[in-house]
């Protein structure tokens, strides 16, 4: 499932770079315009919406939400929106 109706990929999970902390890109960026809708990949709960206090200043705009998968706790983030259209503890689906 992707976040947009858009299945374009701009930048991938892993591309090697020296200007990411973990020393490759660890998210995959979807090409959408400004005010695209976003989807949840997976029901959870809303932890953060905001721009900071979250993962960081560098995702922009940005959205977590925690969901259950196979026992395990797992954490989406949305990140470089320009609107929110959730608030930390909504449940999403």
């Amino acid at each position: 499932m992707y976040p947009t109706k858009s299945k374009e990929i701009h930048l991938g999970y892993g591309v090697p770079g020296s200007y990411w902390a973990a020393g490759f890109h660890t998210g995959t960026d979807m090409t959408a315009d400004v005010g695209t809708s976003l989807y949840a990949t997976k029901g959870g709960t809303v932890e953060f919406t905001g721009l900071h206090n979250g993962w960081g200043a560098a995702y922009g705009n940005h959205v977590i939400i925690v969901s259950t998968l196979n026992g395990h706790t797992v954490k989406h983030m949305y990140a470089h929106m320009s609107s929110f259209a959730v608030h930390a503890g909504q449940h999403v689906s």
